[in-house]
């Protein structure tokens, strides 16, 4: 299905995708192991905001932000975690953090999830 817009009266075709609306999930669980216990959030929007208020104060490379961000919040980011959950019940990605305590640092991670509850 193409886009389309109005000119003089008559509908003209722009060539780009018309935007079609993410279906409506219901109630989610959201939380990043060891980071942010699971909370229910009434949707996947509540639960993406919580998380990236979570993930803006966390200790990343500023590349592996804007990787997690993009993927909560970029583009069409929100239909397609919408979309996962609804077709899978799950959206989840691994945020990665060093652990210095002890001698050695270390890569630790930490699964961050978005699931349907009930299902």
């Amino acid at each position: 299905m193409r886009g389309a817009s109005v000119a003089g009266g008559r509908a003209v075709s722009t060539g780009a995708p018309a935007a079609v609306p993410a279906p409506a999930v219901r109630q989610v669980t959201a939380g990043i192991d060891g980071v942010m216990p699971a909370a229910s959030f009434k949707g996947a929007p509540e639960a993406v905001g919580a998380l990236l208020e979570v993930v803006r104060i966390l200790p990343l490379s500023v590349q592996h932000r804007q990787f997690v961000e993009g993927c909560l919040a970029g583009g069409l980011a929100l239909e397609v975690i919408t979309r996962r959950l609804e077709r899978v019940g799950e959206f989840s990605l691994m945020v990665r953090l060093v652990d210095v305590k002890g001698d050695t640092p270390r890569w630790v991670e930490h699964p961050l999830r978005i699931t349907v509850v009930g299902r």
